[in-house]
């Protein structure tokens, strides 16, 4: 996806394969669901920012570290709030889990 990026600039079908893959289904909408404001704005932005500046993001997205190992450690309190039906929900009980019990809470937001 990177080189189509860099050598064909910022297309329709690009926008589309970079929404499918870091949205989901859920959050991307379709015929009978309004996509969500969030895959808008980044539809908008997309549209506005030059090529080589988003290829740069995604470069810096896709080095990031995995910090999974690391959350044990952490001792700052955390509080994760999470919608029980909100798309992200198995996401934050799989991150509350690698926290340390005694500095974190996980509130399930119902409705």
């Amino acid at each position: 996806m990177s080189n189509l990026l860099y050598y064909y600039g910022m297309c329709g079908l690009l926008k589309e394969c970079l929404l499918h893959r870091y949205f989901s289904k859920e959050v991307r909408g379709s015929t009978e669901i309004q996509e969500s404001d969030i895959v808008q704005a980044c539809r908008r932005l997309l549209d506005e920012r030059q090529s080589i500046n988003v290829l740069r993001f995604l470069q810096a997205i896709d080095k990031r570290p995995d910090i999974t190992e690391g959350l044990k450690k952490l001792q700052c309190r955390t509080l994760i709030f999470v919608g029980d039906h909100s798309p992200f929900h198995s996401e934050a009980l799989h991150f509350t889990s690698k926290l340390d019990r005694r500095y974190s809470a996980l509130v399930e937001v119902h409705g």
